[in-house]
């Protein structure tokens, strides 16, 4: 029986090229599959995991949606 390659979230991240914190909510949400080893999970590096790419936005609203909400704000008179 092989063993499927695991890696930590880090080094998930590292790979992916996004951060833990999008590796750890992937895997929450179900899009990896991982593997349970203590109190860890680990992913499992397998088609689905090579197939998954990060969002390359998120986060905060970008600089040019922020000016743009308040232009229209200023024209709202608020």
């Amino acid at each position: 029986m092989d063993l499927p390659e695991l890696l930590a979230p880090a080094d998930a991240a590292e790979v992916k090229g996004c951060t833990r914190q999008g590796i750890h909510a992937a895997m929450k949400r179900g899009r990896l599959n991982t593997y349970p080893a203590g109190r860890l999970r680990l992913v499992i590096v397998d088609d689905t995991f090579k197939e998954w790419q990060p969002k390359k936005t998120g986060g905060r609203a970008h600089a040019s949606y922020q000016s743009k909400q308040s232009a229209q704000d200023e024209q709202n008179g608020a």
